[in-house]
């Protein structure tokens, strides 16, 4: 009798002591659950907010925008944008930008003193192209700056006296835009660039700044054979100025360092300085004499300046090579200066030593 009472008052304590743990399993089960919901379900903001947020992107860039779908998380603040399109220059030209998905975080708090305040943008599946033509006009749109007759109504609401109206600010913590692709296309040249894998970091301190690299790219000069591209990049962007303190380029046969500043209220104006390039002489050989059979071996430097601009293009600048040969026959201490436009190539120097 003892016994037996003794084990099931046991059994029993054993079983409760097993509950309570069953019991707070569940609860972080549900927690955990619950977390797991709020964090990635959606629902639906309906069409109205969406052709309003259409419209009003529209309005800012002047060009016709399209959401596929506008939604909201269960936790607050976090907003879902799905299938993002920004239309071309005119009706049936490739869209300037697609982007599948775009994660938006956002504090409440500011909104009451008008600024509407980003945490985080998460962009992901995106691809932006621009072209350029050869009467000078190009697809990229008027994405940075306010518009003159907004800027002309604010002085003059300011000259009258009058309180001029508010207008939200917003504010960008972080983003960060990966798995994108970037293609360039100038029509008028012809060149162009792919850039695949695009991963471009920006982040608000004193001022927006970041870095952005990308894999895996081509790059396309004329009839020439096209050469493998990739970019690592610190950048500074000041309204419409992107400066960009370092850029480690490399292409086939071509490993550079570069410097540059590129306007996005002109573009394509922009300027880079090569700071240095060490080039592999049969590489470029290869790539833009391809179908000559001559020999070239040794190796190069260059330094100089690449200039981008409404209507053309212009690559300048030095170079040195202490071991070039062309047909086994030696050219040591070969340099020179080069001049690069849209309609001519011209060695405007060139020294070197030949047979002593």
């Amino acid at each position: 009798g003892p016994i037996t009472e003794s084990r099931m008052f046991g059994f029993k304590k054993a079983a409760a002591k097993w509950l309570r743990y069953f019991r707070l399993a569940s609860f972080l089960l549900i927690a955990l659950v619950s977390a797991g919901l709020i964090y990635v379900v959606t629902i639906d903001l309906g069409p109205t907010l969406r052709s309003q947020a259409e419209q009003q992107f529209a309005n800012y860039i002047d060009r016709p925008v399209h959401i596929g779908r506008l939604s909201t998380y269960l936790l607050p603040g976090r907003f879902l944008i799905e299938d993002l399109v920004i239309d071309g220059l005119s009706n049936g030209d490739r869209p300037f930008f697609h982007a599948e998905r775009i994660i938006v975080s956002t504090a409440w708090l500011p909104l009451l003193r008008g600024e509407f305040l980003v945490d985080e943008v998460d962009m992901t599946g995106w691809r932006m192209l621009v072209e350029s033509f050869e009467d000078g006009h190009h697809s990229f749109p008027p994405f940075v700056g306010g518009s003159e007759d907004d800027e002309s109504a604010r002085t003059a609401a300011s000259d009258e006296g009058a309180e001029p109206s508010r207008r939200f600010v917003t504010t960008v913590q972080f983003l960060r835009a990966h798995d994108g692709e970037f293609v360039y296309e100038d029509h008028g040249s012809p060149w162009s660039v792919v850039a695949r894998n695009v991963d471009l970091r920006l982040r608000k301190e004193i001022g927006y700044g970041g870095q952005a690299s990308f894999n895996g790219g081509t790059l396309q000069i004329g009839e020439f054979q096209p050469m493998t591209i990739g970019m690592d990049a610190n950048y500074e962007l000041d309204g419409g100025l992107v400066e960009l303190s370092h850029i480690d380029l490399t292409m086939d046969g071509v490993e550079s360092i570069v410097t540059g500043s590129l306007d996005l209220l002109n573009w394509p104006e922009s300027t880079y300085e090569i700071v240095e390039s060490s080039i592999d002489l049969p590489t470029m050989k290869d790539v833009f004499f391809a179908e000559d059979n001559f020999l070239v071996t040794g190796n190069a430097t260059f330094t100089g300046l690449w200039h981008i601009f409404d209507g053309g293009r212009e690559l300048s600048g030095t170079f040195k090579s202490a071991d070039a040969a062309l047909q086994e026959l030696p050219f040591p201490a070969l340099n020179g200066d080069l001049i690069w436009t849209q309609d001519r190539f011209e060695i405007l120097r060139a020294e070197s030593s030949f047979f002593d």
